[in-house]
């Protein structure tokens, strides 16, 4: 044999060797996406999940029912307390959320199923869903910036380090392959029509852990980040809550105060969207970019810093009117403070979470910040079944409805619209013009 047939030989060897490792990447890339289904870990932890949303979805109703019953006079039989049309505000009410969107758990080596974990979750009776956005660090070798930093749903420990079974969810995404895009279809398509839940608002609380920085190289690295969020959300931005009949510019958080004092009827079937990250440079952008991939434009309602920070929320220098903050925060506030804590509460739509996002929220814990701090959303993961208390038949707040009332001392009341009284018949001037009087 000859260096040339020689040469040639190796050449051909490592044209097969490179075309093998290619088709493992891609197999890896898709890897289990129907395997991991047949696990018998896999089918044992959907059937825990189809077990407590068959559990919890028993008897719900929807929002109309709820307000027709909280509206109505208080009876032995139904005792309540009765909500009056100028205490119907957004910010007014509890409402049942889920966090870690699209994840069937177990928190840890768990399961992501989009659809499935949707559609529990919404038969549970979740109408707030925190999707929990990262980019993820294994995708740095990527020659494309934006394959670099594309943001995909996680789940992660305190430490950050991630908790699923890679099978379930890809590592590195791409806007036609994107878990955050496959939740929004899948709420886009069954939120307003599964029974319990055609009517009322949906609310999407975009949880951002990390916003890539930009550099030299990559000016609009973090714009781009948030814009591909942006573009993930597009199922849903139909139901968004411009144009509504009541009016306002909720578009770029421009009027947050009014988006929480609206009846909470303004936005039924409407979606509503939180977030955590600070979105205003979408503002000074150059180029501009389109409404529907300008995540600023998108977001309705700013969730700042409260004592801890989480994933990149940012503090505020003006008024809060969405606030994000730890359980252990609010248990460590000060006896003088909670008054001022209290009336802060009634005019901020506040979330609440875990500082160990793998722990759920026990009873006495939960009623205790609700009932005293009058916190909106303390989301639950939708596989645990420490969350069973949220759902007793006898006294679960959540065990009919998504939405609930707070308590009238924690609640916003609107001021009354003052009608100045008809003025007196002696006080006519007639217009100004005066009449010499007449003698017969």
């Amino acid at each position: 044999m000859n260096v040339t047939e020689y040469l040639s030989i190796l050449f051909v060897l490592v044209v097969l060797v490179s075309g093998i490792i290619m088709i493992m990447k891609v197999l890896k890339a898709k890897e289990g996406f129907a395997d991991y289904k047949t696990d018998g870990a896999y089918k044992d932890q959907l059937a825990k999940v189809v077990a407590l949303r068959d559990l919890r979805a028993n008897g719900r109703q929807n929002m109309g029912q709820m307000l027709d019953f909280y509206e109505s006079a208080s009876t032995k039989q139904d005792p309540h307390e009765v909500l009056p049309p100028d205490q119907d505000s957004l910010v007014n009410f509890y409402t049942l959320g889920c966090r870690f969107a699209g994840y069937l758990g177990p928190f840890e080596k768990g399961y992501f199923n989009t659809r499935e974990a949707v559609m529990s979750a919404l038969k549970m009776g979740c109408r707030s869903f925190v999707l929990e956005i990262d980019y993820n660090d294994e995708c740095k070798h990527k020659s494309d910036d934006n394959a670099r930093y594309f943001p995909q749903l996680v789940v992660r420990n305190v430490q950050g380090r991630k908790f699923h079974v890679t099978a379930s969810n890809p590592d590195c995404q791409t806007s036609s392959n994107s878990s955050i895009n496959d939740v929004s279809k899948a709420l886009s398509e069954n939120a307003f029509s599964l029974l319990g839940s055609q009517n009322g608002p949906l609310i999407i609380i975009l949880y951002i852990l990390r916003v890539p920085q930009p550099d030299s190289q990559n000016p609009n690295r973090k714009l781009n980040y948030l814009s591909n969020i942006a573009k993930a959300l597009n199922p849903l931005l139909n139901r968004n809550i411009e144009n509504i009949p009541s009016g306002g510019k909720f578009s770029r958080q421009q009027q947050e105060s009014l988006l929480l004092t609206n009846s909470i009827r303004d936005y039924n079937e409407r979606v509503i969207f939180m977030c955590n990250a600070n979105t205003d440079d979408f503002r000074t952008a150059s180029p501009k970019y389109d409404t529907d991939k300008d995540l600023d434009y998108i977001v309705n309602l700013r969730l700042t810093m409260g004592q801890t920070q989480l994933g990149a929320t940012t503090q505020t220098t003006t008024s809060q009117f969405g606030k994000l903050d730890t359980v252990q925060s609010y248990l460590s506030i000060p006896q003088d403070q909670i008054t001022n804590a209290i009336e802060k509460s009634k005019l901020t739509y506040s979330v609440c979470f875990e500082q160990d996002p793998q722990v759920q929220t026990d009873s006495d814990t939960f009623q205790n910040l609700t009932s005293k701090f009058g916190i909106n959303c303390i989301p639950i993961q939708i596989w645990n079944s420490d969350s069973d208390f949220l759902f007793n038949r006898e006294n679960g707040m959540f065990a009919k409805y998504s939405f609930i009332p707070k308590p009238k001392n924690l609640r916003f009341i609107k001021e009354p619209l003052l009608i100045p009284k008809s003025a007196s018949v002696t006080m006519n001037a007639q217009g100004g013009e005066l009449r010499v009087p007449t003698t017969t």
